[in-house]
C-alpha cells in the first residue's frame, strides 16, 4: 500500500488516516481476502491503533472486474464479510 499526497509525506499520512481498504473477493467467503489484507495492513500500523484505523470495504458488484457470478453468491458473500468485519471489532 502506498499513501501518496503531494503536500503531505508518506509518514505523516501513516501514522494518522483512517484505512478503508477495497478487499476484493468473487466467491461467497470472503474470508481468505479479508484475512490478507488484515495481515497486510498490520505490517504498517501500531498493533494498539490497528483496530480503530482498520476499516475494509467489501465489493458488491455484478458487472463490473471483479464480478459475481450470481446474485445469491453476491448476498452470501456480502452477508459473511459483514459478519467478519463485525466479529473482528472493525467499525466499518
Amino acid at each position: 500500500m502506498t499513501l501518496v499526497h503531494s503536500r503531505m509525506p508518506n509518514r505523516s499520512l501513516r501514522s494518522s488516516a483512517q484505512l478503508c481498504p477495497q478487499v476484493y473477493y468473487t466467491l461467497a467467503n470472503p474470508q481468505t481476502r479479508l484475512r490478507k489484507s488484515i495481515d497486510d495492513y498490520k505490517a504498517l500500523i501500531p498493533t494498539a491503533e490497528f483496530a480503530s484505523r482498520y476499516k475494509p470495504t467489501g465489493n458488491i458488484t455484478m458487472t463490473e472486474d471483479v464480478a459475481f457470478p450470481g446474485v445469491a453468491t453476491c448476498l452470501t458473500a456480502t452477508s459473511k464479510f459483514l459478519a467478519l468485519v463485525n466479529s473482528n471489532g472493525f467499525p466499518s
